[in-house]
């Protein structure tokens, strides 16, 4: 039993990087093992996802503060101009 769960242990925690270096390919200049990972349909999918979710989140957030930069800029302005009295009323 306690072998059972040892291997069991290791099978899950074993690294990725064992798995893959028996299919990685060797560097042509200097002869060294590649250790790159191989990129899975998990892995695509998942940023596929995640792109689409920050896609989402971000392209309402953009056109809201643009429309409400756009507000402040007209206040700031409508404050910005001076009442000044019509001329003809100057001399009476």
């Amino acid at each position: 039993m306690k072998d059972r769960a040892l291997s069991t242990w290791k099978r899950w925690t074993k690294s990725r990087k064992t798995e893959d270096t028996a299919g990685n390919d060797v560097c042509p200049r200097c002869g060294r093992k590649i250790y790159a990972s191989r990129t899975t349909a998990r892995d695509i999918a998942l940023a596929i996802l995640c792109s689409v979710l920050l896609l989402a989140i971000a392209v309402p957030v953009v056109w809201a503060t643009e429309q409400w930069m756009e507000r402040q800029s007209q206040r700031v302005l409508d404050h910005m101009m001076i009442w000044r009295e019509p001329i003809e009323s100057w001399n009476q």
